[in-house]
């Protein structure tokens, strides 16, 4: 395992400064694409009104007008459900996005 740790450190000093950016670069648009993933991978499922704003760039007072205004008609208990007036809005963001 150590001579793993040398060998790759020889490396590291024989590449050259644009050959460790292009690898930083490739390691970071790999990651984005992981943690974009893992986002999209959360959306089918009920999540509060809270984080399905912060997912979609909006405020939650936005989003919570947008679902409720009357002439852009978003499906209830398929796209957002509330138990009752008043209580805590959940949304289905997979659901929802094409309404937003």
């Amino acid at each position: 395992m150590k001579d793993y740790k040398q060998m790759f450190l020889k490396l590291a000093d024989v590449m050259t400064a644009a050959e460790k950016i292009e690898n930083l670069e490739q390691k970071i648009l790999l990651m984005e694409k992981s943690i974009s993933d893992l986002r999209n991978s959360d959306e089918d499922k009920w999540m509060s009104l809270k984080e399905a704003a912060g997912r979609v760039n909006k405020t939650t007072r936005a989003l919570y007008q947008r679902i409720k205004d009357p002439k852009n008609l978003i499906p209830e208990n398929k796209a957002w459900k509330q138990e009752r007036p008043g209580a805590q809005m959940r949304v289905n963001l997979k659901e929802l996005r094409p309404f937003i």
